[in-house]
């Protein structure tokens, strides 16, 4: 972004960021590549970069995986004045700026920020086993485990059964003995478009397996509503969001206060917002939107092949397809 006039120069698109153990190597890839698109998009080197900020997800997990992360992305780059955070951070800025309120983000995993007088608190974002409720790996998980229940023929239909086979690309019982001896967090989470699309065909199982994810957001949303006395905001984001309008209405007529909703790569803006703050400029919520249009913009220009391949997005979307 050119600091002076709020217009974005370019961005780069590649896989998963998210630092898992499993993936360390080729997380640290994704996001080089994603850079060195991002420069050659804008015609900048990483030398003329002023100020960088990285916010990756699995970063403040743990000691050891903060350290290797930041270890890592700063001598990737050369640049030990880039900042490296969880994406908690960019997220909560994206969404509401420095204004009091709650965060759902839900993508891979799911993590909860909310904000009372300045002070910011992190809740869930556990690990996959045991939390991410309401996260595309939990919609995946469930789904996984109902597809068990209907192979054994306790639910009626096939739909899930065979979406398992056709998505891993196995005989049912291969396909589960393979996720169950791999545990690969992102390659299941991976299974949950698929389930947003049938429960938008209208079967029966995988609107379950929604309905349960926009409870689960929904109570933690109501939950923490109460604890405020003042004016706040509420915003959920993340790649789960890509469900669609049926799926963000489910939580929507379940919380009595405006939610704003915004994607998983809307997040990028949430830390040129923290860049600007740190340069003494404040970016306000006009601003915010007028970032959130470019990126949409340059975003569906990438074309159809690119949205699908990185962003889980199976047609080309409008604008206004990108709004709810």
């Amino acid at each position: 972004m050119d600091e002076n006039t709020l217009k974005l120069k370019g961005i780069g698109l590649s896989g998963s960021s998210n630092l898992t153990p499993k993936r360390f190597g080729s997380s640290i890839r994704n996001i080089n590549l994603a850079v060195s698109r991002a420069l050659r998009e804008s015609d900048q080197n990483i030398d003329s970069i002023d100020n960088g900020i990285f916010g990756i997800a699995g970063i403040g997990d743990s000691k050891e995986m903060t350290q290797r992360g930041e270890e890592s992305i700063k001598e990737k780059f050369g640049r030990d004045d880039f900042q490296v955070m969880n994406d908690g951070g960019p997220a909560y800025y994206l969404a509401n700026i420095e204004e009091d309120g709650i965060v759902f983000a839900g993508g891979t995993g799911s993590v909860i920020f909310i904000r009372k007088r300045g002070k910011m608190k992190r809740l869930g974002g556990w690990n996959w086993f045991v939390g991410d409720d309401g996260s595309a790996s939990w919609i995946a998980r469930r789904a996984l485990n109902l597809a068990l229940m209907q192979y054994d023929g306790l639910f009626p239909g096939r739909e899930l059964v065979r979406e398992i086979e056709k998505h891993f690309r196995n005989e049912f019982r291969e396909a589960i003995a393979y996720i169950d001896r791999t545990q690969d967090k992102r390659e299941i989470a991976s299974f949950a478009p698929i389930v947003s699309k049938l429960a938008s065909e209208g079967y029966q199982l995988p609107n379950k397996v929604l309905d349960e994810s926009a409870e689960y957001v929904s109570m933690v949303l109501n939950k923490l509503k109460e604890t405020f006395n003042s004016p706040f905001r509420i915003s959920i984001l993340g790649g789960t969001m890509l469900a669609g309008r049926n799926y963000v209405e489910r939580i929507r007529n379940k919380v009595s206060h405006p939610i704003n909703v915004y994607f998983g790569f809307h997040v990028a803006i949430g830390g040129l917002i923290i860049l600007s703050k740190l340069r003494g400029e404040k970016i306000d919520f006009n601003m915010r939107d007028n970032l959130v249009k470019q990126l949409n913009e340059k975003i569906l220009n990438k074309g159809p092949q690119v949205l699908k391949e990185y962003l889980n997005i199976s047609n080309p979307l409008t604008i206004e397809n990108l709004n709810f």
